[in-house]
């Protein structure tokens, strides 16, 4: 397992990114009259968890057992294991640079369960990193994060069509005990991801570089994508 539940909640602060992002979504699903939106990639559902509290009924699905679990026990929401949407909603969410753990043919059927799980006109949105960004500055290094006694520390390998995605934690435990983990990652520019979501079955894409509605432009830390589902 690459992302263990409690250590990735570390990483994240969510009290802040939530806050940060909750307008662009409630705005969002208040233009397209969102009554069911499928959180793909949940992690510890705390997005979903947000989504249920508005009065949505809020669905997550992760491939990690244990993110599954964690999001059960502490969050509003239905949750389930898997890889692939299932069910009909108004809106998808894939968030947290999920879809680049995604190549070629997977990708694919991922964006296409999309299509088929969103109700005619339903709303896509996805967010991940600006990979024309980090590829063209060749960018190693994410910002550390963590707590008092863990720091986590982000930073990619360069490869040919991919990069590897390190994780190092450092721990406090009256000495400095080190952990490494990496995963393979496929760095989706925006021209990539406009492709393959009008192959899948999208149409009315826009791209911001916030959640603050900014327009995307090569310098954005994020790109963030709205589509619609074609009728």
């Amino acid at each position: 397992m690459f992302y263990e539940p409690h250590k990735y909640d570390t990483m994240v602060s969510w009290k802040k990114r939530l806050a940060r992002e909750a307008s662009f979504f409630r705005k969002m699903f208040r233009k397209c009259g969102t009554e069911r939106v499928l959180g793909f990639g949940c992690s510890t559902g705390a997005h979903v968890d947000l989504f249920s509290s508005w009065g949505i009924h809020g669905t997550g699905i992760d491939s990690s057992r244990e993110m599954i679990d964690e999001a059960k026990r502490n969050k509003r929401g239905y949750f389930f294991r898997g890889t692939r949407a299932h069910g009909k909603y108004d809106a998808i969410t894939c968030l947290g640079n999920t879809l680049p753990h995604f190549f070629a043919r997977e990708l694919n059927e991922v964006l296409a369960s999309f299509r088929r799980s969103l109700e005619r006109n339903g709303l896509l949105i996805i967010q991940s990193l600006n990979y024309d960004r980090i590829l063209a500055r060749h960018e190693r290094f994410i910002a550390a994060s963590g707590d008092r006694r863990t720091v986590f520390l982000r930073f990619y390998d360069f490869g040919k069509g991919y990069v590897m995605f390190n994780i190092v934690e450092m721990r406090w435990d009256g000495k400095w005990v080190f952990d490494v983990k990496t995963t393979k990652l496929n760095p989706i520019r925006k021209r990539e991801l406009e492709d393959s979501l009008g192959r899948n079955g999208f149409e009315d894409m826009r791209f911001y570089g916030d959640f603050k509605g900014t327009p995307f432009t090569k310098e954005s830390l994020n790109l963030i994508c709205t589509a619609k589902r074609k009728t």
